[in-house]
């Protein structure tokens, strides 16, 4: 329910486009929407001074986040 009505309030925003396997695959309708994500996750190319995390380590804690290596621990950063 929640992914529909999310759905539904970004639908002027993405682009869908089948994978050829069958699937659907979404993406940002704007290049906007692509630039200003890089810049909030990766701290901008002009910024590569305190706030500048690469975008390995950014994977890197992505990957331990789906491993679960962060289940019930304060995490060490915020979104916000």
């Amino acid at each position: 329910l929640v992914l529909t009505m999310l759905l539904a309030e970004l639908a002027p925003y993405i682009s869908r486009r089948g994978d050829g396997s069958g699937q659907e695959l979404f993406s940002w309708y704007h290049r906007q929407f692509w630039v200003a994500a890089e810049e909030h996750l990766f701290g901008g190319s002009e910024q590569q001074s305190e706030g500048f995390v690469s975008s390995q380590a950014r994977h890197q804690q992505l990957a331990d986040l789906f491993a679960g290596k962060w289940a019930g621990v304060a995490k060490p950063y915020s979104a916000w």
